[in-house]
């Protein structure tokens, strides 16, 4: 889409994003790349059923992982602090 111009901007993980560009023969100089390191991050999901779907499944899956206590344990060993500002 980016290179369609249909979008104009896109998140994902770096190394994903380099291994698709070369999975369909494009070179990454034809692309800028800017790295963003928030707190805030929101996931969008599609404003249909199927959409509604996988945000509940997200949220399913965040609160699990939040009551097991691997957010816990993936922020301390990433440093990331998680006191609400």
């Amino acid at each position: 889409m980016l290179k369609l111009k249909r979008i104009k901007y896109h998140a994902d993980d770096l190394q994903d994003v380099l291994f698709t560009l070369k999975k369909m023969g494009e070179r990454p100089d034809q692309f800028a790349f800017k790295s963003l390191h928030t707190k805030n991050l929101y996931v969008l999901f599609t404003r249909n059923t199927r959409g509604q779907k996988l945000a509940d499944s997200f949220d399913a899956g965040l609160k699990k992982a939040s009551k097991g206590g691997e957010l816990k344990r993936l922020a301390e060993e990433h440093g990331i602090n998680q006191d609400p500002a």
